[in-house]
């Protein structure tokens, strides 16, 4: 990433350049209209070189969050907020599992009803073969008594 030098003298404006570079914004409008705050404000940092204000440091931050408070205001750590990156890469990767478990069971489901109506089906022509053995049974108990 190529720096500016002409604001080299204050290290908030080079990382606020740093950023709007980074996320491939190449007007000044377009980046003023992201962070909410006028051109004319923004521009007249720029041409005196001075330290931004509190409130405009906040607007950046909130519009760009991926990017680290503390980094904006003093050049230290590191530029990104990697836990934030690597929580929103973590809930991406379990809301696909989940997507995913709720499709097994949607499935898992669909075969219980299915090994329901099967096992109904089974009970049902067990009940039948035993009252068909039971009413030869029968009728073989009635047989042997009229001939009695």
């Amino acid at each position: 990433m190529i720096l500016n030098t002409k604001y080299m003298e204050n290290a908030i404006i080079q990382r606020v350049i740093l950023i709007k570079q980074n996320e491939k914004i190449l007007s000044d409008k377009e980046f003023c209209s992201k962070i909410s705050v006028s051109y004319d404000t923004y521009n007249t940092i720029l041409k005196r070189n001075s330290t931004p204000k509190i409130d405009f440091i906040l607007k950046i931050n909130s519009a760009f969050e991926q990017y680290s408070l503390d980094w904006l205001l003093t050049g230290k750590g590191n530029m990104f907020i990697e836990n934030n990156l690597q929580n929103n890469e973590k809930n991406d990767v379990f809301k696909d599992k989940y997507i995913s478990e709720l499709e097994e069971n949607k499935q898992l489901r669909i075969q219980i009803i299915e090994l329901k109506d099967e096992l109904f089906e089974i009970k049902k022509q067990s009940v039948e073969r035993d009252l068909d053995v039971q009413t030869v049974q029968l009728n073989s108990g009635m047989q042997k008594m009229a001939s009695a």
